[in-house]
């Protein structure tokens, strides 16, 4: 029995919980939600309350990061005295064939990684919790082995050899025919559970965080979703909070069931009510968050005030954290590829960004993405309608001047840039140079300082695209 309960305790991989100081900045300023789910879960513990609920975001929106913001602060709340939270990281312990086993494996674990990060000041409280809570969750592991969930095949087997030889220890472990009702066996070992868990939900509010359930396999995804209502159903004191992506499960729950299944109808029988979680915007920080790609890069060679944060935060406005970070790992890499003995001014850089977020991400590589009328510019087809807003804000100052219209039937408008040059001017100009065949023309003059120089980097842009069509 002790080695059933050693291979369900005693997983090896790391938990994804860190501490305060190990939490990557916060961007996208998702405090304001944690705030509000700790609200929530502050009623529902003062009411004895019982819900699971879901983050519902799509893949890349960050829901990883405001659960492990909400669990350390959980954690630390009320000197760690009012919750005693849990992370299960459901794909991670996929391996666990019946999740109920992976549950209680995953709460087992959890108490033992919290135990090294937990902050010094609540250190005490926590150690009172976790000596009250193993005890429970090791009987329920004792349960769930007793009733030949997650035993280990070996001794499966070894108890079949036994039944083949008829030996009479044999006969006296089959004489209770309920012992090989798996059904019989998953109501006892689930009774257990529940009894154990709203023990532990006497003194503290138990709070369990779902994390990951977009990766399994969907007949597994809806087992763990069944097992979560089995086993938290009704329970005093407790809250189970979901990541996940409600588009992908509709279309996980249509691929099993069919695809007339009412999808919401059937997730209301798992989950109370859905926090919707958007891309966020980022605000400010690009250079803390990218400090390695900015310092690439040498200042002091444009003078300028342009806010780089400011641009970035338009420029990437709607796309995913995660995409974020892809596009600039592409682009950081090909830079040093190309310029890791030289460094660029930074007009080079806003260039890099604006060309993979317009050409990568919204596939404007074939004419000119920027295009200028009456109110100013803007994204061509109204892309990034949040950019558009902040050239029209940022850069309505920028001295531009119609020289002339000349081509076919008149239609390409030529300008020129009046002096002083800045990064906004710079940067469509180098977007006309990447495509001269746009129906808008514009220069810089003649006697603009390093003009030869900027003409340099348009070949080196070309260079960049090329890598880029490579390096995917």
């Amino acid at each position: 029995m002790s080695d059933a309960i050693s291979a369900i305790s005693d997983n090896t991989a790391l938990l994804p919980i860190v501490s305060a100081e190990q939490l990557p900045v916060d961007l996208l300023n998702r405090q304001s939600l944690v705030d509000q789910i700790i609200h929530l879960l502050d009623i529902l513990s003062d009411t004895r309350g019982s819900c699971t609920f879901a983050l519902n975001g799509k893949w890349g929106s960050g829901k990883t990061f405001v659960l492990n913001m909400l669990e350390q602060q959980l954690r630390e709340y009320q000197d760690g005295e009012k919750y005693i939270v849990f992370h299960y990281n459901c794909w991670q312990y996929d391996y666990y064939d019946e999740p109920l086993v992976a549950i209680i494996a995953s709460m087992l674990d959890s108490l033992d990684e919290q135990a090294h990060i937990f902050p010094s000041g609540t250190h005490e409280a926590f150690c009172n919790k976790m000596t009250a809570a193993k005890p429970i969750l090791k009987n329920i592991a004792a349960t769930f082995a007793k009733n030949k969930l997650g035993v280990d095949i070996k001794e499966v087997l070894s108890l079949l050899d036994e039944i083949a030889d008829a030996s009479e220890e044999a006969k006296e472990k089959t004489s209770d025919e309920h012992e090989y009702d798996q059904y019989y066996a998953f109501k006892k070992a689930m009774q257990a559970a529940k009894e154990g868990l709203q023990k532990l939900a006497s003194a503290q509010t138990v709070v369990v965080v779902v994390d990951e359930l977009d990766r399994c396999l969907p007949n597994y995804a809806i087992k763990v979703l069944e097992r979560i209502h089995h086993l938290f159903y009704g329970l005093e004191n407790t809250a189970v909070l979901m990541a996940v992506d409600k588009s992908q499960l509709d279309t996980t729950i249509k691929q099993i069931f069919g695809e007339s299944t009412d999808a919401s109808t059937y997730l209301k029988k798992f989950i109370n009510f859905e926090i919707a979680l958007d891309v966020g915007k980022i605000e400010g920080s690009f250079s803390e968050r990218y400090a390695d790609y900015v310092a690439l890069f040498d200042k002091t060679l444009i003078e300028t005030d342009f806010s780089l944060d400011n641009y970035f935060a338009a420029l990437f406005a709607g796309i995913e954290i995660r995409t974020q970070e892809r596009l600039m790992d592409r682009i950081k890499t090909i830079h040093l590829m190309l310029f890791s003995k030289e460094k660029k001014d930074y007009s080079f850089m806003c260039f890099e960004l604006i060309w993979i977020v317009l050409s990568e991400y919204y596939g404007l590589n074939k004419n000119m993405p920027i295009v200028f009328d009456a109110n100013g510019f803007e994204v061509s087809g109204h892309n990034c309608p949040e950019f558009t807003q902040y050239m029209r804000a940022e850069w309505s100052s920028i001295g531009l001047a119609r020289v002339h219209t000349f081509g076919f039937e008149g239609k390409i408008d030529a300008y020129e840039f009046s002096l002083p040059i800045d990064i906004p001017q710079l940067l469509i100009w180098y977007l006309s140079q990447m495509h001269p065949d746009s129906f808008a023309c514009y220069r810089l003059p003649s006697e603009c300082p390093r003009l030869p120089e900027y003409k340099g980097y348009v070949k080196d842009f070309r260079n960049i695209d090329t890598l880029l069509q490579i390096i995917k």
